[in-house]
């Protein structure tokens, strides 16, 4: 294999480079987003049905899988559009290259203490826990603070006398940034009807960010965790329990890996990216140049004698016009050229008359994978033969 040029190999830099941030960025979002994950197995899963059926070319299936594969896609990408469109709006460094931030263990601690006596006293709360991505585009009314999160504080703010505890408390780090707020309704079609206005606003909530949120139902005194459209109950026995679900569910900060695991699963990300674009665009940079060095070829003309080969012995050859044809070759730089060549007329089978021949690749020995033949000029010759008298 001859050695790449420099502009080859810069241009394969830059592919590399470019298809590494993309690679990673996508990495990134998959990392964030485990719906946008489905969503891509959804429609792998499809294009390997596609594909299946199109290589056993299977009749039956190709019939009626345009008219099943495109709505099934239409529809899964519908049900995906929120997902999509939070993706979009939410395009930011942070969400592209990094995970999600973990939370510190002392406001896990002032949550756990807070959901506990809400939920003993069944006082209705909704606390939404800001992640990486803005809440505050999303959620409306209210009044904005900058206190930090204490258990006292926020039970006096969902007291029934306060005039904001029938919304939401925002809390983004270790603040709360806004009380009274009023979040997005779900719709309510595809949602349990049991659940209540409070539950249906945290399903709003978390389908337009990557919110914490949770709900505290005065009615039953339970405790939901709301994230990425689903529901789960916390266990409310004790403050302990809460603590321990809310350290599984919020990813509580160790202060001895804070600062080396999110560089870890980044460089591993970036290494993964790398990998994949450089082993691609280097095999598809390879087999580019091949292809151009084969087709890198230069056309030459030669002269090719009309020679007959097994030419019977009651026979000889009258005339063989012309005697000789122009054979047109594609070379590559490796090839040796060489003065003349023999065009071979396989005369075995014939008998006394004429016969118009039309030349052919195959009656030329000696060229090899470096050559090809183009055309013959002229393509036909007309040979001639008979019985010698005596």
């Amino acid at each position: 294999m001859n050695e790449l040029t420099l502009p080859e190999v810069l241009t394969m830099a830059v592919d590399i480079l470019l298809c590494t941030v993309v690679l990673r960025i996508i990495f990134g979002w998959l990392l964030n987003y485990p719906r946008l994950l489905r969503l891509v197995l959804v429609l792998v899963s499809l294009s390997a049905l596609v594909a299946v059926v199109e290589y056993f070319r299977l009749p039956f299936a190709s019939s009626y899988i345009f008219y099943v594969v495109i709505p099934v896609i239409v529809v899964t990408l519908l049900n995906y559009l929120p997902d999509l469109t939070r993706i979009y709006k939410s395009a930011s460094r942070g969400v592209m290259f990094s995970s999600r931030v973990p939370t510190s263990p002392r406001l896990i601690s002032e949550l756990a203490e807070t959901l506990h006596h809400m939920a003993e006293r069944r006082i209705g709360a909704i606390l939404v826990i800001g992640g990486k991505e803005s809440i505050e585009p999303f959620v409306s009314g209210g009044e904005s603070v900058s206190a930090k999160v204490n258990c006292s504080l926020l039970l006096s703010i969902f007291n029934t006398h306060c005039p904001r505890h029938d919304g939401a408390a925002l809390i983004e780090g270790e603040n709360i940034t806004r009380i009274g707020a009023v979040l997005p309704l779900t719709s309510a079609e595809l949602i349990d009807r049991r659940l209540g206005t409070r539950h249906l606003a945290a399903l709003g909530m978390a389908q337009n960010c990557d919110a914490d949120i949770f709900v505290v139902s005065e009615e039953r005194g339970s405790i939901s965790h709301v994230r990425e459209s689903r529901i789960k109950d916390v266990a409310v026995s004790s403050p302990e329990v809460i603590e321990e679900a809310l350290r599984q569910l919020l990813k509580e900060a160790n202060p001895e890996q804070d600062k080396r695991q999110p560089r870890q699963w980044g460089a591993w990300l970036w290494l993964l990216a790398f990998i994949i674009s450089a082993t691609v665009s280097s095999g598809l940079t390879i087999l580019q140049h091949e292809d151009a060095r084969e087709n890198a070829r230069t056309l030459v003309s030669v002269e090719g004698k009309i020679q007959l080969i097994n030419l019977p012995e009651s026979l000889t050859a009258e005339s063989i016009e012309p005697s000789a044809a122009t054979i047109w070759l594609n070379l590559s730089d490796q090839f040796e050229l060489a003065e003349g060549y023999a065009i071979k007329v396989d005369v075995a089978d014939w008998v006394e008359g004429k016969e118009v021949v039309t030349l052919r690749d195959d009656m030329i020995e000696g060229l090899g994978s470096e050559a090809s033949i183009s055309r013959f000029e002229p393509a036909e010759v007309e040979i001639r033969l008979k019985v010698p008298k005596d």
